[in-house]
């Protein structure tokens, strides 16, 4: 579940490192400066390269999730759209349980909220439309499997 976050942006590091490089190293002569990942993560070089992803019920969004485990403490998980009428959601005392050990990590919405923006937003590094201009790598291939009854990451959350 939360693992998945981290297998995600770490390929997502990989992908902005290699192109950062790439980036520099086409505009070596030139005055425009091109910007960091912006996930503040404090990597500056990945020990090896990672060739493809299989992200397994994936927490990819840690404040929908947390939003999730509180409408399931509310008792309002299908109302508000997080379950289908064929899923259940957790009871109120695991939602608890599991929102208490995610924010212990994440500390605030707004942390969490950063965090799931991060794997939404495209690359903007240089002038490139697609990632595939200037010789700059394409993303790592990434295979996401999604459980259709996961209580801890409905299908919903993801």
């Amino acid at each position: 579940s939360s693992g998945g976050f981290f297998a995600l942006t770490l390929c997502r590091l990989q992908s902005q490192l290699q192109s950062q490089a790439q980036l520099d190293q086409t505009n070596e002569n030139s005055e425009k400066k091109t910007q960091p990942p912006s996930f503040p993560i404090p990597i500056q070089t990945l020990p090896v390269k990672i060739q493809f992803c299989i992200a397994i019920t994936p927490v990819a969004n840690p404040h929908h999730r947390a939003s999730y485990l509180r409408s399931s403490i509310s008792g309002s998980a299908r109302s508000d759209q997080f379950v289908t009428s064929y899923q259940q959601p957790h009871d109120p005392e695991r939602s608890q349980f599991i929102l208490e050990k995610q924010l212990s990590f994440w500390e605030d919405d707004e942390t969490m909220i950063l965090a799931g923006e991060s794997l939404m937003r495209k690359r903007n590094l240089g002038d490139t439309n697609d990632g595939n201009e200037n010789g700059i790598d394409e993303d790592v291939p990434t295979l996401l499997i999604l459980g259709s009854q996961d209580k801890n990451v409905p299908f919903g959350v993801t």
